[in-house]
């Protein structure tokens, strides 16, 4: 059996037209309501077991989105065992790619058993709703055998809940996190409910619009009130368990550096000069440690009329500030070359979020390093996705850029 190169494998399997046509006979009759034909391919991360975490949306011809997760194996002789073995699993031996919906997901059986079966009498006592108020549900975000997040909605009274699905140590130390910012003052979701036998936690639905969908002023305000908040979370209690050090960071980008660069190796020197730059400057310990998000950036904060809300806290722990802010400014940069007609907006936006956050940690040198590993991680992660392969390096001359002139940060 010829197999594939990783990069023939990998374009075919993040191409819709390729993929649509595993994607219906595979999933067969379960899935008969989708619009395969209109397949969307939305991201890819390198997987911790080698080869590549894939993520597939499809609209229902009745409104909503499917939802398909995928892993495209290292080696595509090998077979995950779960894969094509049940009713929403797909093994494409071809391509070497594994596909599961949430509800057939390996890792995640409690997605199926509370949305649809005998846990669900534990969501509705948790949400204190009856048994028979929770109505349609739909998938919001899904990462095979990681997270899954749902949203439900009460069919009397329209109250809505967003569900987590995780693994269950992810789910107690997220609602420990959520309970600890909340303590302190910061707008969140409330929570709900926390279930870590069944590997959930629910948290009430907040209106509002993401921090990167604003535009004008409204942008430029929303990084203002995002600078306050981001500011008040590093001066919350520190959450007293495992820091996240700038080792952490190293270590991981050495492993995702060479899976970008073996897809594309017309940028492997630069990644690499990249890597290198960043492990010969490696900063010592911050002056003072802080609880930190540790994925700090605009898709993290909701904008409302009254306030912004921060959101998702599977990352929250103890660490320097500096990566909270070099991310989010990371951002900032990314987003100014995906949208140049905002790019003046932004860059005052920018301006606008250091301003409100006020004293910067005394060290420029390490928000540089910081702010240039960001970098250099989201070259990787858009080196996965094809519609923006043409910004990779400007972030990547971006790096250097960041570890010259330590005292710009923006």
């Amino acid at each position: 059996m010829h197999l594939t190169p990783v990069k023939n494998r990998f374009t075919k399997a993040t191409d819709p037209t390729v993929c649509h046509g595993i994607f219906a006979e595979g999933f067969g009759e379960m899935a008969s309501e989708v619009n395969w034909p209109k397949l969307r391919f939305s991201k890819a991360l390198p997987h911790k077991k080698g080869g590549f975490a894939l993520q597939y949306e499809a609209p229902l011809y009745s409104g909503g989105v499917f939802h398909v997760g995928g892993h495209l194996v290292a080696e595509p002789s090998i077979k995950p065992e779960w894969a094509g073995d049940k009713p929403g699993t797909v093994w494409a031996s071809d391509l070497g790619l594994a596909l599961a919906t949430p509800d057939s997901d390996p890792k995640l059986d409690s997605v199926s058993s509370t949305i649809h079966g005998q846990n669900g009498k534990e969501l509705c006592e948790g949400l204190g709703w009856l048994d028979d108020q929770v109505g349609l549900s739909s998938v919001l975000a899904y990462r095979l055998a990681k997270r899954c997040v749902v949203l439900v909605e009460n069919t009397d009274d329209g109250r809505k809940a967003v569900v987590k699905f995780s693994r269950s140590k992810s789910v107690k130390a997220m609602a420990r996190a959520a309970r600890l910012v909340a303590a302190s003052g910061i707008p969140v979701p409330p929570l709900l409910w926390e279930s870590p036998a069944n590997r959930f936690l629910a948290m009430g639905f907040v209106q509002g619009r993401g921090l990167e969908k604003l535009t004008g002023t409204h942008c430029i305000q929303g990084h203002r009130q995002t600078g306050k908040l981001l500011r008040q979370l590093h001066g919350a209690q520190p959450m007293g368990q495992g820091v996240r050090t700038a080792q952490d960071e190293c270590k991981q980008l050495s492993c995702w550096v060479p899976v970008a660069a073996n897809l594309s190796p017309e940028r492997a020197g630069e990644m690499g000069a990249c890597l290198r730059a960043l492990e010969s400057r490696i900063p010592g310990q911050p002056a003072q440690l802080a609880t930190i998000h540790g994925d700090f950036y605009d898709k993290q904060v909701l904008v409302n009329d009254s306030q912004v809300v921060l959101l998702d806290f599977d990352t929250v722990t103890t660490g320097d500030p500096n990566l909270d802010l070099g991310n989010f400014l990371a951002h900032v940069r990314l987003r100014r070359k995906q949208y140049p007609d905002q790019r003046v907006t932004l860059a005052s936006a920018g301006e606008a979020f250091l301003a409100s956050y006020g004293d910067l940690p005394s060290d420029p040198e390490g928000l540089a390093w910081w702010q240039a590993a960001a970098l250099l991680r989201l070259a990787v992660v858009y080196s996965l996705r094809p519609h923006w392969q043409h910004l990779i390096s400007r972030l990547l001359e971006d790096v250097h850029i960041c570890l010259r002139a330590p005292e710009c940060p923006l």
